[in-house]
């Protein structure tokens, strides 16, 4: 028997004194069938499995305490502090391997003691003690000897008419029978009224609505499956599913809801908030989502691990709302400049989770490669760089965060950033991260030949992207529309000094120009063919000159 567990430290103290009068209570009523571990052999216990005598802690971890001590049958129970400050325990007894047990839910009354209130609650669980060795008969006999096991399932039910196992060892012996569904359904309920944290008992009523088409029915008993076990990943995402598919994705936040306002210090709950929230995939409730972890690391911060931390700046990095932009034409664009949504990330909360974790846990690169796509959101972008390149120490297997920061220097127009990243992608990366890399440079090298120009970095930046995008892929037209478009105009730069120099090397280096541009603009002509018509006349228009130069400053 494990003291009652409470969310918050200050009520430990009241849940060993109420710990201690279960303890002494149920010594007694269940003296018949059980031995209660002393609670000296307990503390021992708890002092091998490094926590301190007395301690309260939450179901599994007790569970586990129990198994290790090859406890049977335990009493688990739950402490909260009602709104007008009086205290309620929720006391469970259930075999370790059990699919359902008996609740009792007290209050402590006015002038009670706490080891006043453990006794009545170790009172209260006497009916129960004297009908689990039938429950238990009936469960072992229901899948050999399904006669046998509904008479030792109703020899328990005279003991305690409320016993969850019980009910449900007979509900199952129903199934057997091929008994009609309703009958099945009625002694499942009677089994979770029994215990309303019988998970296997809500999971089979479950079975019986959807088999009953009842679509209300379900979500109601998947939205209790998530109060009894709100950190079930399986259940929550089994739960998710049924509860979009019926046009419902709000009511595990609300399960979440209604259990904080009972115990707003309840981390599995907030846990389950975050969950719901991030679930319904919409800016404002990926807000709720990470305030919601932020609940949890605030209750207990020494607790959390790396997958925490990984779900926070996982949520954190999702957007919070949604704001409309100018977008102005691209090269070959069939209309104008016109409206997006676009979508907008807390970078500052962003980047402030992904520091932390990475303090926490500098060597995890799922966490590491949080930060760099947070830097590449809210900036420094030289820490993103700086960021990205230890990333790629720990982990070189994804270059998916080097794409991203690259983006981000595209958009900040730093060309050269772009370019010193993109050998890890070119020797790296997948098919996929090449052309995605190869998008980032010819739109970038397009926003160098525009005012006022780089033409080189253009240049440079269309060459390289040809390094890495599909030969007939859009993104190679792009490449070879900007390489075009950069070459000519360094070409028509070099004139003037040509001319007045009468120098051999420019001249060459004009006509090496030339030579590029003409193929490279045939090659890009469909993204926009007024353009490039235009560019190609000047092309042939220079042609003679340029040989002139060469032949009078080359002899």
């Amino acid at each position: 028997m494990a003291n009652p567990h409470s969310f918050l430290p200050r009520d430990s103290a009241v849940a060993v004194r109420i710990g201690a009068g279960m303890r002494e209570r149920i010594e007694r009523v269940a003296a018949r069938w059980f031995r209660t571990i002393p609670r000296a052999r307990m503390n021992e216990a708890l002092v091998e499995f490094g926590f301190p005598a007395d301690a309260v802690m939450p179901a599994p971890m007790a569970l586990q305490l129990g198994r290790s001590l090859q406890a049977r049958t335990l009493v688990l129970s739950s402490l909260l502090k009602e709104a007008d400050g009086r205290y309620t325990v929720e006391a469970r007894l259930a075999g370790v391997n059990d699919d359902a047990g008996h609740l009792v839910r007290l209050s402590r009354t006015a002038g009670e003691t706490p080891e006043e209130f453990g006794g009545r609650l170790g009172g209260a669980l006497a009916a129960a003690f004297r009908a689990l060795p039938d429950a238990r008969l009936c469960e072992s006999l229901r899948s050999t000897a399904p006669e046998k096991a509904l008479v030792a399932g109703l020899n328990a039910l005279r003991s305690d008419p409320s016993s969850g196992l019980a009910h449900y060892c007979i509900a199952k012996v129903a199934e057997v029978r091929k008994a009609p569904r309703d009958s099945v359904i009625a002694q499942l309920r009677l089994a979770v009224q029994g215990d309303a944290l019988s998970l296997p008992g809500w999971s089979a009523l479950a079975v019986e609505y959807q088999e009953q088409a009842d679509t209300a029915a379900t979500v109601e008993t998947f939205k209790q499956m998530l109060r009894v076990a709100p950190t079930n990943e399986s259940l929550r995402a089994e739960t998710f599913r049924l509860l979009l598919r019926y046009g419902r994705p709000e009511a595990a936040e609300e399960v979440a809801d209604e259990g904080l306002q009972l115990d707003s210090a309840n981390a599995d709950l907030w846990e389950l908030k975050s969950s719901a929230c991030l679930f319904q995939n919409r800016p404002e409730k990926n807000r709720c989502a990470v305030e919601a972890l932020e609940r949890v690391y605030a209750l207990d911060s020494v607790r959390v691990d790396s997958s925490f931390f990984t779900r926070l700046t996982f949520a954190a990095s999702r957007p919070v709302r949604v704001d409309t932009v100018r977008i102005p034409a691209g090269p070959g664009a069939a209309q104008g400049a016109r409206d997006s949504l676009v979508p907008v990330v807390d970078g500052e909360r962003f980047l402030k989770w992904s520091r932390i974790a990475v303090s926490r846990y500098p060597a995890n690169a799922i966490l590491f490669g949080q930060l760099v796509e947070a830097f590449s959101v809210a900036g420094p972008m030289d820490s993103a760089i700086v960021a990205v390149r230890r990333l790629l120490g720990l982990d070189s297997s994804d270059v998916r965060p080097v794409v991203r920061v690259a983006k981000a220097l595209r958009d900040a127009k730093r060309g050269r950033d772009v370019l010193e990243l993109t050998p890890y992608v070119e020797r790296l990366g997948s098919p996929v991260d090449r052309e995605n890399m190869a998008a980032i440079l010819s739109t970038g090298g397009f926003g160098f030949v525009q005012p006022p120009p780089d033409y080189a970095l253009a240049a440079e930046m269309g060459r390289t992207a040809l390094r890495l995008a599909p030969p007939e892929g859009p993104s190679a037209r792009l490449a070879n529309l900007v390489r075009g478009l950069a070459v000519f105009q360094q070409m028509v730069s070099l004139d003037d000094q040509a001319v007045k120099s009468k120098s051999c090397p420019i001249a060459r280096q004009m006509r090496a120009f030339l030579d590029e541009a003409g193929p490279a603009l045939e090659a890009g002509r469909t993204l926009n063919e007024r353009l490039v018509a235009r560019y190609l006349d000047g092309v042939r228009g220079f042609g003679p000159h340029i040989t002139s130069l060469v032949r009078a400053y080359c002899r």
